[in-house]
């Protein structure tokens, strides 16, 4: 499920509860699962035919972030990441990345190309009612992750890092 995008003026539907409902209940099944102080990677599948080109290309992840965020490529937060790889990152690590929730800064941007460092981006969702079924659905804003995969951690130290290839 994605994230609501609350704002003031907001016409609000049931919907938006539910999928807000939703959210909540998937993340709490997965931290009950994932034990105490549990986090990393549950599933990863890279795309090998763009790795053979030099680029990791991450199409499926599954994974608790150290801070509890839950990643969910791409049924939940949208579609594949990539990296171009060259010669300098021999073993290196690749780690995937995302940016803090902020204190009185944004928290999300308008396009995920406009995203530099704001959690999420803003993305559109059409969401059935789960009553009436899909003739009673509307589309809604959600807020996906705005996700990078990295090699230098220089630049993304205040950044929640998990380490995702070698």
């Amino acid at each position: 499920m994605k994230r609501v995008e609350w704002f003031s003026g907001l016409t609000v539907s049931q919907q938006h509860f539910q999928l807000q409902d939703t959210l909540f209940e998937s993340a709490q099944q997965e931290l009950v699962r994932g034990g105490r102080h549990c986090y990393g990677l549950k599933n990863i599948e890279v795309d090998e035919a763009k790795l053979e080109q030099g680029i990791i290309s991450i199409t499926k992840c599954e994974a608790i972030l150290p801070d509890g965020t839950i990643i969910n490529i791409p049924d939940v937060d949208g579609d594949e990441i990539s990296l171009q790889l060259d010669e300098t990152c021999i073993n290196k690590t690749v780690y995937l990345a995302i940016s803090p929730i902020p204190k009185n800064a944004r928290l999300f941007s308008e396009t995920k190309l406009s995203a530099t460092t704001e959690r999420y981006y803003m993305s559109k969702q059409t969401v059935s009612d789960a009553m009436m079924g899909a003739e009673k659905s509307i589309e809604l804003s959600v807020l996906k992750l705005n996700m990078y995969l990295i090699i230098d951690t220089s630049n993304f130290q205040k950044f929640i890092l998990l380490p995702v290839a070698k």
